[in-house]
């Protein structure tokens, strides 16, 4: 119940249907959602501005970059824009169709929007009031029953979620509880707009856990408690949801001229031309697409041209949908300034500038072909925008992409692409010298390729940098164990041992191997029982535990074991397994 649940049991229907080619069907699944997204934006601009208005809109939709590389993402926007882009155009539609039809549409379309963004929430009650006037002219009752046909849908689906997160916590928390801790970030004394930077991590072989849910829930719950029951995790999100909020609340306060100028700040990062990165950069991305360097369109001209067409493309019998476009835009701006700005949280608003940037372009053209009284206006408002929107007025731009190679040599890296993840960490330290990940991996590299010399090299320099690190302790622990000095190895693997990092067993693993091999295989056992209580996913124990086993003569419980790490390392684990057990023979 942290995080919003449409878009998790999306992505679980779809895994479960093809586990094999999940990531494929994802991003399948999703493009297909971004071009009936563009179709929506499309019928909003055509039902507002006119056809041509619209077809604009959708080329633009079609073509627009950000849209189509968030569709490739493991993310929830393409999801959330696709229903939000789905309520305007079926309010629109209704609207200018006096139809009752499309409203109710609409209303289960935005119902949807809210448990896969919250943030839309605010624009409910909007929506409500507007479908109310937009029924004026058909009589009191159906102008209720167009305002029920929005109410209706989403406070059904509003309530099945509170019920299902009651049940979960105890708590009641409408759709997440993940509220407070945004907000937080965009509202205290450090808060400067934008998203805290994104602290890169080595990585560990756990399974993955929301990292600012477990840091939430740990404000209120013992961290152990807090990680290990479901029940106690939910309720502590919940009350470490309350806690940031007041929290946030008690600075603006306290702080009301300092807390009126980050929300001035925020105002103008949302409208300005950069994209602002959230963990990944849509500019790093942008280098290396042949289709994203192609597409012309940035926020900056969607900006200008949606608020030019806005202006100049308002017709008085059109004016209760116009009305909606507007509000949408207002009310969604001001809800993602309340927290912090970052492209992808920025980006559904295009689901109306987009259908006003195509009433834009028709109405300069317009405007240069036949009413040429109107160019004037029209250029003093696009010069006025521009000057606001496209100087880096903030100093936002920025084109070191130390955090993207380092993340795309890590892919590299688990591949087993270790000369094109080489690369990838030379050019993150370039960068930025002083980040001990990039000599790490350079030093699993170099174990991969056999060259120890090198990667001995890489994991003392991480030591220079993150003195005590237990990954690199354990890498020169490896280049002395294959280098046949057991007693060197032992030493590192030890003192990495000594400070674990959490959720990472290999030295335990490593170390329980070697006392094995020298007949020390009580003392073995208990590291690896210590390891699977680290990481129970790491096949490396299950096989040790597997091999200790087979050596005490309990066949069920190694045969149980070993099919474990088979299961979670792949095939190959059953030849390390009878390979591990040769040396132990022939030592007795």
């Amino acid at each position: 119940m942290f995080r919003a649940p449409l878009y998790p049991w999306t992505l679980g229907v779809i895994y479960t249907a093809g586990p094999d080619n999940r990531f494929f069907l994802v991003e399948l699944f999703q493009h297909l959602l971004g071009a009936i997204a563009c179709v929506f934006m499309y019928i909003a601009g055509r039902e507002v501005f006119g056809r041509r208005a619209g077809i604009a809109a959708g080329i633009i939709a079609a073509l627009y970059g950000p849209l189509i590389y968030y569709e490739g993402e493991i993310l929830a926007e393409t999801l959330f824009i696709f229903l939000a882009a789905g309520a305007i155009a079926m309010f629109v539609y209704g609207a200018v169709r006096g139809m009752g039809l499309p409203i109710l549409a609409g209303g289960f379309f935005l119902g949807m929007s809210v448990i896969t963004r919250p943030n839309i929430l605010p624009f409910v009650p909007v929506a409500v009031i507007w479908a109310y006037f937009a029924g004026r002219g058909i009589g009191v009752g159906k102008r209720f029953a167009w305002a029920a046909a929005v109410a209706i849908p989403v406070a059904l689906i509003l309530g099945a979620m509170g019920a299902r997160n009651y049940a979960l916590s105890g708590r009641l928390v409408v759709v997440s509880s993940q509220g407070g801790s945004n907000f937080y970030l965009g509202n205290n004394p450090e808060a400067d707009g934008m998203p805290p930077p994104t602290r890169m991590t080595y990585g560990a072989t756990v399974k993955y856990r929301d990292g600012v849910e477990v840091a939430s829930a740990n404000i209120v719950a013992p961290a152990g408690e807090a990680s290990s029951n479901p029940a106690a995790r939910s309720a502590a999100v919940a009350d470490a949801s309350d806690i940031m909020y007041r929290a946030a609340w008690s600075y603006i306060a306290a702080n009301p001229g300092a807390w009126f100028k980050l929300v001035v700040r925020k105002t103008a990062l949302f409208w300005n031309d950069y994209e602002i990165r959230n963990g990944k950069s849509y500019y790093f991305q942008k280098r290396y697409s042949s289709l994203l360097r192609f597409l012309p369109m940035t926020f900056g001209m969607v900006a200008v041209l949606g608020i030019v067409g806005m202006i100049f493309g308002y017709e008085r019998g059109k004016a209760l949908p116009w009305i909606l476009m507007a509000l949408y835009c207002a009310v969604f701006a001001g809800t993602v300034i309340m927290f912090f700005v970052c492209d992808r949280l920025r980006l559904p608003i295009v689901v109306t500038l987009i259908p006003a940037a195509g009433a834009g372009v028709d109405r300069i053209i317009s405007a240069v072909s036949a009413r040429r009284h109107l160019i004037p206006a029209m250029s003093a408002a696009g010069i006025a925008l521009g000057i606001l929107v496209f100087p880096d007025w903030h100093g936002l731009r920025s084109y070191n992409f130390t955090q993207e190679h380092w993340l795309a040599g890590k892919r590299y890296y688990e591949a087993g692409e270790c000369d094109k993840a080489l690369s990838s960490f030379e050019l993150s330290a370039a960068g930025d010298a002083s980040f001990p990940g990039n000599n790490l991996y350079m030093g699993n590299c170099f174990v991969q390729k056999r060259d120890y010399v090198r990667a001995r090299s890489c994991y003392e320099k991480t030591l220079e940098l993150d003195p005590g690190n237990p990954r690199a302790l354990n890498g020169l622990g490896v280049c002395a164990e294959k280098t046949g000095d057991d007693d060197a190895a032992m030493r590192f693997y030890i003192e990495a041992t000594s400070n674990p990092a959490p959720g990472y067993a290999k030295p335990f693993v490593n170390l329980a191997n070697i006392l094995m091999r020298r007949n020390r295989t009580e003392e073995g056992g208990k590291l690896l029982e210590i390891a699977l209580s680290i990481d129970s996913n790491d096949p490396e124990t299950w096989l040790g535990l597997a091999v200790m086993s087979k050596l005490a003569g309990d066949e069920a419980s190694a045969e149980t074991r070993i099919s474990t790490a088979v299961r979670l390392g792949g095939a190959e684990y059953m030849k390390y397994f009878h390979a591990a057990i040769v040396p132990h023979k022939e030592n007795r």
